[in-house]
């Protein structure tokens, strides 16, 4: 530690400390660590030239050199580094005056092109998301199944470590071995890829709570840290009217309060989400109940007891000091350092079809040229990658090919839908108490969803359809299609938002009406007004119309022919068949054009796909 360096230290602490203290709003500590991974790397600069922090700010050429060998990922966080320094008084604050660099544009350019590169975490492809919920489900089976021998055997070791110890015997080498065998868990612990030692019980727990972590990231759509952090006593019922009791998992989250810890609630379900709470209650109970703590249920206390408390408090462990009272949650809960053999059972790997569906949903994306993606590797799974999967499935069970995807999400799905949807009292609240910070929570990513959705299945059903499309709506887009007028998704993503567009399912095929549409009224159910009244909102298919005209020919059979409802669902069929005549007899718009029409899909920035 030269003077020197001292020095630059100096200089780097009163910059974070203008940052913190002069800035216009309050940021997060994630924020501050990248600020100051900046001023680092530039402190380090200076030095491997013999300067201060200041010479390289306060001279174009020093600051110009130093754009020039930063990493395009810090380019961002360098740009709103200058933006802020010069917005600072010179004289009274800074003590020097920024220049603009001369590589200020090349700046703006590489930060920008680094932000466009940016991939959107990916959605698990329907296959693998149901295969990982099966999995889930069949690994809280077996938990259930052992973890009260497991809890008895813990209780034995803790007790059984205290007396060795004072005997300074290693409970390992004499009582581990034992008590392994006396509990038959050397086979569970195979089971889960840890070793065959009171080491390994303590690694068998800390699967058990990555494989709950991994369930209530699937049904709650939480973040990591926000999961990681949850208290010991974070679920609760309440009743929302008509007996109807809802769900909660109740936790903090810093992505709605400058950084700070906020109190905060998911919608999830008493099957899924709570019982994967559970099951780390029980986990947690082991680690408590061997340092001889219960947590209470005192919301003083929820800070306190961490359902995911870390397992270096078990007594065989380095760690058992306690902060107070206050017990840390386990830093290693990340899905990807479970065992092998866990992962083999949760994640399958990737087939050509996945590839597919994930370029269905993100076609601009080169999926096939992808390492993390390649066919015949196990599929590679981020927390966050839940939380977007369930925005985006539970938002289009028309999207959702298995049924049994959607049985699984469909109870979550209406919950969610109530809760976050646009305009309920959860969102109002919300928005009025913290409006600006709205995106950062999970109710802008399900409304987010629903935009996506659309985009997806208006993308599959129509830009990329390989059939006539009739109505007038179909007509229009096909037209469109013939002719090569590309649309772009980001100008449907635009039209989406802005609510002068919609796309949902239809059973002839599918409907862009923005807002709840006034023809469908009554009891039909098979949509023969909409092409009786000519409906401009209608995308029609002939494959769409000939399969609802076998079900309603099927109904119709069933019905009594004195009935009025035979002589309303008669009148439908009618309707239907008549369309469909005019359909099928009707020239595609590709064969009235003197040349072969240009099918083209959406594009990104006008490149066809």
């Amino acid at each position: 530690m030269t003077p020197e360096r001292i020095a630059r230290i100096r200089e780097v602490q009163y910059l974070m400390f203008l940052r913190m203290y002069r800035a216009e709003r309050i940021l997060s500590i994630k924020s501050f660590v990248e600020l100051q991974l900046v001023l680092r790397n530039l402190a380090n600069f200076a030095e491997a030239r013999g300067c201060s922090v200041r010479e390289i700010l306060e001279k174009p050429e020093g600051l110009d050199a130093y754009i020039s060998e930063v990493r395009d990922y810090q380019c961002i966080p360098l740009r709103n580094w200058i933006f802020f320094l010069q917005g600072l008084d010179p004289t009274t604050e800074l003590g020097f005056e920024l220049p603009t660099p001369g590589q200020w544009r090349t700046l703006g350019e590489r930060a920008s092109d680094y932000q466009k590169g940016l991939k959107q975490h990916e959605p698990l492809p329907t296959r693998i998301y149901v295969r990982l919920i099966n999995a889930l489900e069949a690994e809280l089976e077996t938990i259930e199944a052992h973890i009260s021998t497991v809890q008895e055997a813990m209780k034995k070791t803790a007790k059984s470590h205290r007396r060795y110890k004072a005997k300074r015997l290693q409970v390992d080498t004499i009582f581990g071995p034992v008590l392994l065998e006396k509990h038959r868990l050397e086979a569970l612990l195979t089971y889960y890829g840890c070793e065959r030692s009171t080491q390994g019980l303590a690694g068998l727990l800390t699967v058990w709570q990555r494989i709950a972590k991994i369930q209530i990231h699937t049904f709650s759509g939480m973040r990591f840290g926000e999961a990681q952090s949850l208290p010991y006593h974070c679920t609760k019922f309440e009743e929302i009217g008509q007996g109807h009791m809802a769900a909660w998992i109740v936790g903090t989250t810093t992505k709605v309060n400058g950084g700070r810890n906020q109190w905060a609630r998911w919608v999830t379900t008493d099957r899924q989400g709570f019982r994967a709470v559970r099951v780390a209650q029980r986990v947690a109970d082991m680690i408590y109940g061997a340092l001889g703590v219960k947590p209470t249920a005192k919301e003083s206390d929820n800070e306190k007891y961490h359902l995911f408390v870390s397992t270096s408090y078990l007594p065989w462990k380095n760690n058992q000091d306690s902060n107070n009272g206050e017990f840390r949650p386990s830093q290693d809960l990340h899905v990807l350092s479970m065992p092998d053999i866990v992962l083999d059972r949760l994640l399958p790997v990737i087939e050509p079809g996945d590839i597919d569906e994930l370029d269905a949903i993100e076609p601009f994306r080169d999926w096939a040229t992808d390492p993390e993606f390649a066919v015949g590797k196990r599929w590679s799974l981020k927390s966050h990658q839940l939380r977007r999967s369930l925005a985006l499935y539970a938002n289009a069970s028309g999207l959702v090919k298995s049924s049994t995807l959607r049985r699984q999400l469909k109870h979550l799905a209406d919950e969610m839908g109530f809760y976050y949807g646009r305009g309920s009292t959860f969102a109002k609240n919300f928005l009025k108490e913290d409006e600006k910070q709205f995106h950062k929570h999970i109710a802008f990513d399900w409304e987010d969803g629903d935009q996506e959705a659309q985009l997806l299945a208006f993308t599959r059903d129509v830009m990329n359809a390989n059939e006539t499309l009739y109505g007038p709506a179909g007509i229009y887009y096909d037209r469109r299609k013939d002719r090569g007028e590309v649309l772009s998704e980001k100008e449907l993503k635009k039209q989406l938002k802005q609510g002068t567009m919609a796309y949902k399912a239809h059973p002839l095929g599918g409907c862009t009406h923005v807002g709840n549409c006034d023809k469908q009224k009554g009891l039909r159910l098979t949509s023969g007004i909409c092409v009786s009244e000519a409906c401009k909102s209608l995308i029609g298919k002939h494959s769409a119309i000939i399969k609802v005209i076998q079900l309603q020919h099927a109904f119709v059979g069933r019905l009594d022919p004195d009935s009025i409802g035979y002589a309303m669902e008669n009148e439908e069929l009618d309707i239907l068949k008549v369309t469909e005549l005019q359909w099928r007899q009707k020239p595609a718009a590709s064969e009235a054009s003197d040349q072969p029409a240009s099918r083209a899909g959406v594009s990104q920035e006008g490149k066809n796909v």
